[in-house]
């Protein structure tokens, strides 16, 4: 299985970079650089020369962010770029399941780092969730349309979203790259996780060039071409999306530190789609126990239950919300004005049901 494979890979490349270096945070980073410039070169040409060096050089300053300066990103291309075969062999040989690399990778080397303190609650999206929830975006998408994942994760709601509008639009024009740009500017994501929304920001870049590959080749001065709309909160915010004032909530941009509101998100979402981090009261910190129970009683401490009533009150009239949530809101007594909330001013199209192993790396 390609999971399973990427999460060996992934826990034996973590544990030889940190018994180095010694900096959970820094050697998570680098060992999803190393995998971001396999998956990069996988998309270049034959006609450009490889330079994987200076692709870490391109590519790494993203993720690693200022914590790290350039002679210190060149030495750690030296001490680990021997990990680079292998990871270019698990592209190679997972060449149809590469989508989404960059976050799937992240949540498992995330588990050993523990340096986020994000990690009991960032498990991502299944491919079959997104695709049962964005099946119709194809069909409704209008001039105006604009898509939010507030709670993004490594990106995978956006790549795919991404994937489908370019398919269905590229034959309309002779510039893919133009295409792709006016797609990017439909796409929105805000993360808790400032590493991860750099994941995201990178993730989703690395998608565009993949299908840019595919109508021409691809070289590192493509990299610059696209600059996603992934942003994290300015200031340390134990609130993110669940913000009672997102007038006052300043976030910037991963890619380039563009500052803006949270309010400027949500006033253009037409569309929400995300799978919300799940946490119940019991082991909840006291400050979020607090926020939830004076702007969102309903939801009854329930971190996901208070991401749908946010949701149903951020999207604009008229859009649609596509959710991966717990049922238990759906029937327990407890959620029942939760339930009245939800349908007063919005109407449920449809509902899926999963059972046990609905997500892979769950037993239940």
């Amino acid at each position: 299985c390609a999971r399973t494979a990427l999460k060996k890979l992934t826990v034996n490349g973590y544990q030889e970079i940190n018994g180095r270096l010694n900096a959970p945070g820094i050697s998570k980073m680098v060992f999803v650089s190393l995998l971001a410039v396999a998956a990069f070169c996988d998309t270049q040409s034959a006609e450009f020369p490889e330079d994987k060096c200076g692709v870490f050089l391109m590519i790494s300053p993203e993720l690693l962010g200022s914590k790290v300066d350039e002679s210190d990103r060149k030495r750690f291309f030296e001490m680990f770029s021997s990990l680079l075969p292998k990871l270019e062999a698990y592209v190679a040989r997972y060449s149809d399941y590469v989508d989404d690399i960059l976050s799937w990778a992240y949540q498992y080397v995330n588990k050993l780092s523990l340096d986020s303190g994000l990690e009991g609650t960032q498990f991502f999206t299944e491919t079959y969730m997104i695709e049962y929830l964005t099946r119709d975006i194809t069909k409704t998408a209008a001039p105006h349309s604009a898509y939010l994942d507030p709670a993004c994760g490594g990106g995978n709601f956006l790549s795919h979203i991404l994937n489908q509008l370019y398919v269905s639009r590229l034959g309309t024009t002779a510039d893919p790259a133009a295409c792709m740009k006016s797609i990017f500017d439909a796409l929105y994501g805000y993360e808790l996780d400032p590493d991860l929304a750099a994941v995201a920001s990178v993730n989703l870049k690395l998608k565009a060039l993949m299908l840019l590959a595919e109508e021409r080749p691809v070289g590192a001065a493509d990299w610059q071409l696209f600059c996603p709309n992934i942003f994290t909160s300015v200031r340390p915010n134990g609130f993110g999306f669940l913000e009672a004032d997102f007038a006052a909530h300043e976030i910037r941009r991963a890619a380039d530190g563009r500052r803006r509101t949270l309010q400027d998100l949500t006033a253009v979402a037409t569309g929400i789609y995300t799978n919300p981090p799940f946490q119940t009261v019991k082991g909840m910190p006291g400050p979020m126990k607090e926020h939830l129970k004076k702007y969102f009683s309903d939801a009854k401490c329930d971190l996901c239950n208070a991401f749908i009533l946010q949701c149903v009150r951020k999207i604009r009239p008229g859009g649609t919300i596509g959710l991966v949530t717990q049922s238990s809101w759906m029937y327990l007594d407890s959620f029942e004005h939760m339930r009245k909330a939800v349908a007063g001013g919005s109407t449920i199209e449809a509902v899926g049901g999963f059972g046990f192993r609905a997500v892979f790396c769950f037993s239940g």
